[in-house]
């Protein structure tokens, strides 16, 4: 509750750099909640920025029905809301809230949707990273590269691998992220001496083509529960 109570102060004190931003996306409760006050700021100050939307992950899962019903409450005061799936009770509440604009994006990836990766694009895409022609093993990951996720746990399982394998095993690290996470992986890759084979080609639009080249995909596990994105 303390958190919350200073989440109100600290939009107080920057009212006027929230209401200089276009857009502000909420994820979970804590953000939700400070998105609902940023609406509310406009409301006393007249602001016409920033547009609120949230996105919304609990849809269907067994949560307390007073936590639920916080949650309709907190949302129903932004300007949008995307859910990752559809239940009864959302959808009643999407019908309560005509105005709020909505749009459903389910979770995952249809693999029967997904075209697949031709040979010349794969042998075109490993030729870009440059990982050479006699190369027999590719292994790697997409995700994107931040402090929280721990990235830096992949270059010490590469170097054993690449204490068997040698010149034979190639790594890649697709994915956006900071320039200071970039920088501590690069030198990370450095004191592995890993340099040349381990490719971080950066933002991945389609993580198709990037996975069509790995021999093995591996994820890592930061506490308890598995991305669903590994899965």
């Amino acid at each position: 509750l303390r958190k919350y109570f200073h989440l109100v102060l600290w939009v107080c004190n920057n009212g006027s750099w929230l209401a200089s931003q276009d857009v502000i996306h909420c994820h979970l409760t804590y953000s939700s909640f400070l998105g609902t006050l940023v609406k509310l700021w406009q409301r006393i100050f007249k602001n016409r920025r920033p547009f609120v939307v949230e996105t919304y992950h609990a849809v269907g899962m067994s949560i307390p029905r007073w936590l639920r019903w916080f949650h309709a409450r907190l949302i129903s005061s932004k300007d949008g809301v995307v859910f990752m799936a559809k239940d009864p009770y959302w959808s009643r509440f999407l019908s309560e809230h005509p105005s709020l604009k909505s749009k459903t994006i389910p979770n995952g990836i249809s693999f029967f949707e997904s075209e697949k990766v031709g040979l010349n694009a794969r042998e075109a895409y490993r030729k870009t990273l440059g990982i050479p022609v006699d190369c027999k093993f590719v292994l790697g990951t997409v995700g994107m590269l931040r402090p929280d996720r721990e990235p830096w746990r992949y270059l010490p399982i590469f170097s054993e691998v690449a204490k068997v394998f040698g010149s034979e095993v190639h790594f890649v690290i697709a994915g956006g992220g900071t320039e200071k996470e970039f920088n501590h992986m690069r030198s990370l890759v450095q004191e592995y001496d890993l340099e040349g084979k381990v490719h971080m080609p950066g933002l991945v639009t389609d993580s198709k083509l990037p996975c069509s080249i790995m021999d093995l995909y591996i994820t890592l596990n930061i506490g308890a529960i598995t991305g669903i994105a590994a899965l």
